[in-house]
């Protein structure tokens, strides 16, 4: 089985079983969704809104559609999975795409716990609080793993990170040792021993709990 693999979202992506049309629209997915969903990027659609807390703002339909995706992770996981994180995370340090990430001294900055429950999506209209801040990316990198496995036909697989979609089988290392076989469906892993940066002199990670915003 054929692999490929490009660079987006902050990860590497491997598709298998693609020819060069299916690899050359499954880029295209992905840098498309990073266009409107990255935090990093000042030109977001995700940024967009973000700036507009305390009043609503008409959203794309691809955004309304993820935002709702997001708000039933959430509700389904009571807060587990949880969409408005991203004061937190910049408070850790994560304020840049990862291989960008230094110390430079500054002190960590004051956490901000989860409140998803306060956000209100009516149609196109988004509300967010005041100071509250969309990070949409768990779920968008998700969807669009599962997005791209559909434009591929036959056995394939789309790996994203620790976003993994799969039809016919594949075999996924663990965090912290072990494996799984997945014959069909997704899996999302996530750990704190790679995606590791130093903020203050201390060690961060993205795995923020939404209770305490740490």
């Amino acid at each position: 089985m054929s692999v490929r693999r490009f660079a987006a979202m902050g990860c590497q992506i491997v598709v298998s079983n693609a020819d060069d049309a299916n690899h050359q629209a499954i880029e295209q997915l992905f840098a498309e969704r990073e266009r409107i969903f990255s935090r990093f990027r000042a030109d977001s659609e995700l940024n967009r809104v973000n700036r507009c807390g305390g009043r609503s703002v008409f959203v794309s339909p691809e955004f309304a559609s993820m935002l709702a995706l997001a708000l039933d992770a959430a509700r389904d996981t009571d807060g587990l999975v949880e969409p408005t994180l991203a004061a937190a995370l910049e408070a850790a340090g994560y304020d840049a795409d990862f291989a960008r990430l230094r110390d430079d001294g500054r002190p960590l900055g004051p956490s901000a716990t989860g409140r998803w429950r306060e956000i209100r999506l009516v149609g196109r209209h988004a509300l967010l609080p005041a100071g509250v801040r969309l990070d949409l990316n768990g779920v968008v990198k998700g969807k669009t793993v599962d997005d791209a496995l559909a434009l591929l036909a036959g056995d394939a697989f789309v790996c994203a990170g620790g976003d993994l979609a799969v039809r016919g089988g594949a075999v996924v290392g663990l965090p912290g040792g072990g494996a799984v076989r997945l014959v069909r469906g997704g899996l999302a892993t996530s750990g704190s021993d790679r995606r590791r940066w130093m903020r203050g002199g201390l060690a961060q990670h993205h795995l923020i709990d939404p209770r305490t915003g740490s």
